[in-house]
């Protein structure tokens, strides 16, 4: 499994906890703190392309949508 994620032009980090047996990670290259989690990486996938698609239609309600193309990171 990748240590990243992409979606739409965005990129989400992963990592995974042992101690609460679950997948985790958040939105990067944004301002804000978007995060999303699973149990297995069917459930992470899903929880990670629910994530920006909410992040977007937030975006749009702020009129914000000079944000709604996130910054290119290497990783």
């Amino acid at each position: 499994m990748k240590d990243v994620m992409e979606y739409n032009d965005f990129t989400g980090s992963v990592r995974y906890s042992a101690v609460d047996d679950v997948f985790y990670g958040k939105l990067e290259g944004i301002e804000d703190l978007i995060v999303f989690e699973g149990d297995n990486v069917k459930e992470l996938n899903s929880a990670f392309k629910q994530a920006v698609e909410d992040y977007q239609e937030h975006l749009k309600t702020l009129e914000r949508r000079d944000a709604c193309h996130p910054m290119k990171i290497l990783m």
